[in-house]
């Protein structure tokens, strides 16, 4: 039997069953256009004859701007360029095609191989949407709007470029094709991994850096040419990224250099031989987020490592720096660390601590300092001279062996207890809380 219905109304039937406009008797164009610009899912089951039909396809590819109108969002996932006849697509419109391409970004590659006849508008569209300079035609390399295209795809993307300018670019005027890559590299610095390293100019370099952080620490761009560097254009490159002095000419680094990238946790491997000083060493081991083993052939050949003079250096800068050489240092040097250290006692067993580790501990420690490390102290080798020492503390640990250990000993008694004397120290006579607040400004003296 065949029925008249309401157009409109059919047309919201289609939207959960789209399949149904088969049913139509005598389907002519203007209706499968007004039927598919409603439901586009009805698209694929019209015959192929119409879904080749220009009037239908606009309407297949036709968005509608109301963001509002759930049913249009609905019917625009169901858009698939591949049902689109090549016909078709090669009778739209320039700006039509450039929309789809657009439109079907994440399938660049796809629809620009299927689509015929293409000219350089949509080549450079096709660029902007992240489709290979590669594959575009060698008529079109010499232009820099193409360039141009591929730096504006790059300006919101993560990815690297893999492709590279041809030289064909450089061949009518290779002044002028540097000033326009300089362009380039404005709208995007990560237009740099697409120029040949032998073309980067001082130029490039400053555009590159001035636009991002830019990374350049892959060894091709060791084939950068000398006269593209100067100091200016080397603090840009560390201040963008330190482990960019892997492929700085070695001559124009400094020792401030090597100690700024070490502080940013360049390994040694990265920084050349010749600035990496004691000094600059001391900056590594101090940043470094594993310790060095001494069973390690790397790690053993770096003599300074069992130096005390240099392990304690590395203290004074870091308690990192003085874990990271836990291995080589050894039990008898272990007080001359927590000199300067106290943070130290961390990496020592408690029963390897002695009264003479404790001793130059609390010597050395500041209350808040005491408190924080105090899970790690042997508060057994804690003794009656060293309660001033421990005037300030609020660590629950601390203050109960505190207890314990003077028990019955008054505030008189604690007044007249003298502190463990050393070589290196003076005595004074003040009031346990009046020695806490000089012991704290004593501490930020060390500084």
């Amino acid at each position: 039997m065949k029925y008249n219905v309401d157009k409109e109304q059919f047309a919201k039937l289609l939207w959960d069953r789209p399949a149904l406009i088969k049913k139509i008797t005598s389907l002519d164009e203007d209706s499968a256009a007004f039927f598919v610009k409603e439901v586009h899912a009805c698209y694929q089951h019209i015959a192929p004859a119409l879904r080749a039909s220009v009037k239908v396809v606009r309407a297949y590819i036709h968005e509608d701007d109301n963001t509002k109108n759930i049913y249009s969002r609905y019917c625009n996932r169901h858009f698939d360029f591949k049902l689109i006849p090549v016909s078709a697509l090669a009778q739209l419109t320039t700006k039509e095609r450039k929309d789809l391409i657009k439109r079907v970004r994440y399938n660049v590659y796809d629809f620009v191989n299927r689509l015929p006849n293409k000219n350089y508008e949509e080549w450079l569209e096709a660029v902007a949407q992240g489709y290979s300079i590669e594959s575009v035609p060698e008529e079109y390399h010499t232009r820099k709007t193409l360039y141009f295209a591929m730096a504006k795809f790059y300006e919101n993307s993560s990815c690297i470029p893999q492709d590279v300018i041809p030289e064909i670019f450089w061949l009518k005027d290779p002044d002028q094709a540097n000033k326009d890559l300089v362009e380039a590299l404005r709208i995007s610095d990560i237009m740099i991994h697409a120029i040949p390293p032998k073309r980067i100019t001082n130029e490039h370099m400053v555009a590159g850096f001035l636009s991002g952080s830019l990374d350049l620490s892959d060894e091709k761009f060791l084939e950068i040419p000398r006269c593209s560097w100067n100091r200016a254009v080397v603090s840009m490159a560390l201040s963008n990224e330190a482990n960019n002095i892997q492929i700085i000419p070695e001559g124009l680094l400094t020792e401030d250099d090597a100690i700024s990238c070490a502080d940013a946790e360049v390994s040694a491997d990265n920084i050349p031989d010749s600035i990496l000083t004691r000094k600059v060493w001391i900056h590594i081991v101090a940043k470094r987020n594993t310790p060095y083993d001494p069973t390690d052939e790397d790690d053993k050949k770096h003599t300074q490592f069992t130096d005390l003079k240099f392990q304690i250096d590395v203290a004074k800068h870091s308690y990192r720096g003085a874990k990271n050489l836990v291995w080589f240092i050894k039990p008898e040097n272990r007080e001359a660390i927590l000199k300067v250290c106290p943070e130290f006692i961390r990496c020592i067993p408690k029963l390897e601590q002695t009264s003479k580790t404790i001793d130059t501990l609390l010597e050395s420690a500041s209350p808040e300092i005491l408190d924080e490390i105090s899970e790690f102290i042997n508060l057994g080798k804690i003794k009656k001279e060293h309660a001033p020492l421990l005037v300030g503390c609020t660590s629950n640990l601390i203050l109960s062996t505190m207890e314990k250990k003077f028990k019955g000993v008054t505030k008189h008694d604690v007044e007249h207890i003298e502190t463990v004397k050393t070589k290196t120290t003076v005595e004074i006579n003040v009031a346990p809380v009046e020695f806490s607040k000089i012991r704290t400004q004593l501490d930020k003296n060390k500084v």
